[in-house]
């Protein structure tokens, strides 16, 4: 498959006030391994998302226990409240904690995947964080069912943590947390060393970046700074949890380019159809587009439109390796909220 170049421009939806600047990324890979090459620009913001695994350390089938403990209770549903539980891998002999901080992916039965971060394990079973009952009969995972274990995406890995990293103090990272913005900057030197959120003194280079996120550089340093993202193209389709209401800052999954419509969020169940529904928000390089799904209404076509629009633009170009938002007006609870990204090319 030809190398796309990927032109990425995105400006948050609310909350901070922050400028865009167009970014253009690489992309490369053979079979199942490849790397994406981004340019952050100087005195301006960049948008990245990392769309590439880490290899896979274990693969096997696993059986997902009925032991989902909520610590408080989740309606509405809250993305932030944490949750636990454990699936187990009969036969393996791990050492304790070895895969503590580690993306635990889970296989549906439809064939796609959707990573939980790994809390702690024993010889044979993990314990994951899940905001909801994997077993939940709104989802479709199956008590025994496909797993791996690949290490985390996280802030140090993806923008370097050390001697030779070339961010400062000045320059911010902004993560969105289903609310707002965490900010983030490195401190070159010294025994802080490392990655640090404001308002705290700890070092966080550890901190996962979750697959379905992206995240903001905003430089201000006035040279460029290359990132090149090296990992494994994902060979499943891939899920995304994505409740209501509220926003939610959505990557596109994989390191290709896609449209509108084959972000699929329409086939959500309780995604709300016509302009006052739910929302999806695409930066153009000056504003955002606004998109609704409509259902046939007469001679009117289903399909994707813009407002003050009812022209069906399903097709629509959406950047690879970026992100866009995403607003849900009613409740749709975690378990039945999962929107499958399907694979835009074939396996490799």
């Amino acid at each position: 498959m030809a190398s796309p170049s990927i032109r990425k421009t995105l400006s948050p939806l609310v909350a901070v006030a922050l400028l865009t600047v167009p970014a253009e990324a690489q992309v490369s890979y053979t079979g199942s391994s490849g790397y994406v090459q981004v340019t952050l620009t100087g005195s301006a913001l960049t948008a990245v998302s990392a769309t590439l695994q880490n290899k896979s350390d274990h693969t096997s089938n696993v059986t997902i226990n009925a032991d989902w403990v909520p610590t408080v209770p989740q309606v509405p549903p809250t993305p932030d409240i944490p949750a636990q539980q454990t699936a187990t891998a009969t036969g393996a002999a791990w050492t304790a904690d070895q895969w503590a901080g580690y993306f635990f992916y889970v296989c549906d039965s439809t064939g796609g995947e959707e990573a939980f971060l790994i809390l702690s394990n024993t010889a044979d079973t993990v314990t994951i964080s899940s905001r909801f009952n994997l077993l939940d009969a709104d989802r479709s995972i199956p008590a025994v069912t496909s797993a791996s274990i690949r290490a985390a995406q996280t802030i140090g890995g993806l923008l370097g943590s050390g001697p030779g990293t070339p961010f400062t103090v000045a320059d911010k990272i902004y993560l969105w947390n289903g609310t707002g913005w965490t900010t983030y900057f490195y401190v070159p030197a010294g025994p802080a060393l490392g990655w640090h959120k404001i308002g705290s003194v700890a070092v966080v280079d550890d901190d996962a970046v979750f697959p379905g996120e992206g995240l903001f550089v905003l430089l201000a340093q006035a040279s460029d700074i290359v990132l090149t993202f090296f990992g494994d193209v994902p060979s499943k389709a891939q899920v995304t949890t994505m409740p209501g209401p509220g926003l939610q800052f959505v990557s596109m999954r994989y390191p290709v380019d896609t449209t509108v419509g084959q972000l699929g969020f329409h086939n959500l169940p309780d995604w709300k159809r016509g302009g006052a529904g739910d929302l999806l928000y695409l930066w153009n390089g000056a504003g955002w587009t606004t998109y609704f799904y409509l259902d046939a209404i007469g001679p009117l076509l289903a399909g994707w439109r813009k407002i003050g629009s009812v022209a069906i633009v399903d097709s629509d170009p959406v950047g690879a390796d970026t992100a866009v938002f995403t607003s849900r007006k009613g409740i749709s609870s975690l378990a039945a909220s999962a929107n499958f990204h399907a694979l835009p090319y074939p396996t490799p």
